[in-house]
């Protein structure tokens, strides 16, 4: 008489956990890389939500100089302004933190938070101002933007993305790090590689003039703090 078999034999349960555990060492490493690039994905779009209120905010003519409150669109050729975000909550608007503090909240309601958790951000929009040729060949004052914006944990995006020289329209998921040691080198915090752009969250942006329209000069301009009025 032959027996009815029931349930598997050792053999077969270490087959089946042999290809489970292969499976799981090619799947686990594609789901992270997926995770992660959606962050990435996600927190470049936080950055260009910024940088697009800040060029709304400029066209109103809403973005002001800190010094003096007068209206960035002042500013003539060769120079820039740079506006501070920071998603912090803070309730002395008279400082630096303050004032970064409201223009993150004029620039995106509620403010745009890391895709890390959402944790808080802070950094610079820095606008460059430069010309440019029409199409009636006639030379126009024109701003390009560059962003600095980073959480907590050292995810983010480094001004010009990972040269230094790549204004916000043209970053990609590569130009967001996912962390601080990639993010930044050396002690005034610029890209890891030939950068153009100085950034240290508590003092105002420096930019090399080439990065302006129209200029291939390598002098430094300080850019003049400005807030969201």
């Amino acid at each position: 008489m032959i027996k009815n078999r029931k349930g598997f034999t050792l053999v077969e349960l270490l087959a089946v956990i042999t290809i489970l555990g292969i499976l799981m060492i090619v799947a686990i490493p594609a789901v992270s890389r997926t995770i992660e690039n959606s962050r990435r994905n996600t927190f470049l779009s936080t950055a260009k939500t910024y940088t697009n209120a800040g060029k709304e905010a400029y066209a109103a003519d809403n973005v002001k100089l800190n010094s003096d409150k007068s209206s960035a669109t002042i500013l003539a050729d060769g120079n820039c302004f740079a506006i501070r975000i920071q998603t912090t909550k803070q309730t002395d608007p008279s400082t630096t933190e303050g004032r970064a503090y409201s223009n993150a909240q004029e620039l995106v309601n509620q403010g745009g938070l890391s895709s890390w958790g959402n944790a808080d951000v802070s950094g610079w929009l820095v606008g460059a101002v430069g010309v440019s040729k029409g199409t009636d060949n006639q030379n126009r004052q024109v701003v390009e933007w560059y962003v600095n914006l980073i959480d907590a944990a050292g995810h983010g995006i480094n001004f010009g993305g990972s040269n230094g020289t790549t204004p916000v329209d043209k970053l990609t998921r590569a130009d967001v790090f996912p962390s601080s040691a990639k993010l930044f080198s050396g002690s005034t915090g610029v890209a890891p590689t030939t950068a153009y752009i100085t950034k240290n969250t508590a003092t105002v942006p420096s930019i090399q003039k080439k990065l302006m329209p129209g200029h291939t000069e390598t002098t430094t301009v300080a850019c003049k703090e400005a807030v969201i009025q």
